[in-house]
């Protein structure tokens, strides 16, 4: 792995999306120490770690409108995979902080989502001060062919 990806920051990059906006894949590179703001998503996402180890801890909206803990923290280990949604809670924060996953290496995280993450309307909660809407995204301008074998095997 390159050594600008044990940075202590997170990086997302968008892996799959198709013409609909339906069943985007995007993967995290988590590096020392990140987490990420307490958010929601709007839609179900399956979240599945194939590298290392990553946190997860849900919250909720409580009557008085502060956002609480929901349940323990989960520690999601290579192989593990966890749900969100509407349904059964999706505000949560993830990450890959020190003492708690491997804050000391890189770890990675797969998410597919139910429908586009890059909408509006998504919304961080920074402690007492209620939501803030955000739109996410993803930094890379153009998706991975992955099936182009036009080059190794020409068609004649």
């Amino acid at each position: 792995m390159h050594e600008a990806s044990r940075a202590p920051i997170f990086r997302k990059y968008l892996s799959h999306a198709d013409s609909r906006q339906r069943f985007p894949i995007v993967s995290l590179v988590w590096g020392r120490d990140p987490a990420t703001p307490v958010h929601d998503h709007l839609v179900w996402a399956l979240i599945g770690v194939p590298r290392g180890a990553e946190i997860a801890q849900r919250y909720r909206v409580a009557a008085g409108g502060e956002v609480v803990e929901a349940g323990a923290r989960k520690r999601l280990v290579a192989g593990a995979v966890d749900a969100v949604s509407p349904r059964v809670g999706d505000i949560h924060r993830a990450g890959n902080a020190a003492g708690n996953a491997f804050g000391d290496r890189t770890s990675i995280s797969i998410h597919v989502y139910g429908g586009s993450i890059g909408a509006p309307g998504r919304s961080v909660y920074p402690g007492s001060a209620g939501r803030k809407q955000f739109v996410s995204g993803c930094p890379n301008d153009v998706l991975p062919n992955i099936w182009n074998v036009s080059k190794e095997s020409p068609i004649s």
